[in-house]
């Protein structure tokens, strides 16, 4: 290791000599310092030297820039982001890894760029770097964005959901899991468009915007394939009840069911946290079963309104007219049958 390190280092040193000029030489000789660059890179990895190794691929990422050779200089960028990663510097990997990402894009080769970006965001989460995580990871989707290719958005829009849910980034988790509601519902994968849509509701709970949350509902109810008959229709709907009511014990049984294990963990852990622990703990132990008399004891305006899916429909628009309606006399009938005629007097 000790000769392959040394070695490395006349041949670093031999690729600075390159970059000189004088008198007699006016520019420097890119070509020349870009071999003498990764043959020292190679030594030093082999050396285990990765620091070293780090900074020779960057100058020969450097040289082939300068000879316009855009995707070799990408490659050693993405040498020196994992060289970084071993030297445990993740902040300088990342840097790498977003260098190596433009160059791949500017040189017109998506999948490679997306391959950087990928790395570069693990890089990051592994250093614990989120917010690096998630710049990347939305450049990447950015990228398959502008190449229209949809079908490569799964995997990125997922990692999207977790990042924005950990960074407490609401809005940007809206977007994302409606991105992901997009490709369930050009895939067909109804199952899954309705579990994206009880997340939605969640995450809409949690921001207290309990207007816009109804809105999402119902909308689902009139245009996503089988939501109003699902379970989860029916576990959305008990889950409004509850937020409309500010019932913390009907909202502990809800978010305890089955239903909501198979959400996404970070989307779980937001449902989770909508009620007190002690009320969490409580409602799993009677394993739901309270949950209808919870909900039934409640006099909320859902409760008025009736409580099948069909009726939340019209939630949002009719509660004003349905709370009015409730409270007003009952009206007479509007044609009552006529009195009877007073009988002729008898003929004398």
């Amino acid at each position: 290791m000790a000769a392959k390190a040394a070695e490395g280092k006349q041949l670093f040193e031999a690729g600075e000599k390159c970059l000189k000029t004088s008198m007699f030489k006016w520019t420097p000789d890119w070509e020349a310092a870009v071999g003498n660059f990764e043959k020292a890179g190679n030594c030093f990895k082999l050396a285990k030297e990765h620091e070293r190794c780090a900074e020779s691929f960057v100058k020969a990422a450097e040289a082939r820039e300068k000879l316009n050779e855009l995707y070799h200089a990408a490659k050693n960028l993405e040498l020196a982001a994992q060289a970084y990663k071993d030297a445990k510097k993740f902040g300088d990997a990342v840097s790498m890894s977003r260098r190596a990402c433009m160059f791949y894009r500017r040189h017109g080769t998506a999948d490679a760029a997306a391959s950087a970006c990928e790395k570069g965001a693990a890089a990051a989460e592994q250093g614990g770097d989120l917010e690096g995580a998630f710049e990347l990871t939305a450049e990447l989707l950015s990228l398959w964005e502008d190449e229209n290719k949809a079908h490569m958005m799964k995997q990125p829009v997922q990692k999207m959901i977790q990042l924005s849910a950990r960074l407490n980034k609401y809005d940007k988790l809206i977007e994302a899991l409606e991105m992901q509601a997009k490709i369930y519902q050009d895939s067909r994968l109804y199952g899954q468009l309705h579990l994206n849509v009880l997340s939605r509701l969640v995450v809409k709970i949690k921001q207290g915007d309990l207007v816009s949350a109804e809105k999402l509902f119902t909308d689902a109810v009139s245009s996503v394939n089988g939501f109003a008959t699902s379970t989860e229709g029916a576990v959305s709907e008990e889950l409004l009840k509850a937020a409309d009511t500010r019932d913390l014990d009907a909202l502990a049984v809800c978010v305890s069911k089955q239903t909501f294990t198979f959400l996404e963990t970070e989307v779980l852990k937001i449902a989770r946290g909508l009620v007190p622990a002690d009320a969490l703990k409580k409602a799993k132990a009677t394993g739901g079963s309270s949950f209808g008399a919870a909900a039934s004891s409640s006099s909320g305006p859902r409760e008025k309104e009736g409580g099948s899916l069909e009726d939340a429909m019209s939630a949002v628009s009719v509660r004003p007219a349905v709370a009015a309606a409730a409270a007003a006399p009952h009206a007479a009938p509007a044609s009552a049958p006529a009195a009877a005629a007073a009988p002729a007097p008898a003929p004398a």
